[in-house]
């Protein structure tokens, strides 16, 4: 999975639990230890966000 891909993901889970499509930042910087799992290299990851 591209990281772009595991972006949108992580952002339609998110819509999906709150049935909105509106979220914050914080709330898509949750998904960070996710994110991480799949790449463990990335150390800016709400940079890239």
């Amino acid at each position: 999975m591209n990281w772009r891909d595991l972006v949108l993901d992580c952002v339609q889970d998110l819509c999906g639990k709150k049935k909105n499509r509106e979220f914050s930042l914080d709330e898509i910087y949750r998904y960070e230890n996710e994110m991480r799992e799949h790449y463990p290299d990335n150390h800016h990851i709400e940079d890239k966000i």
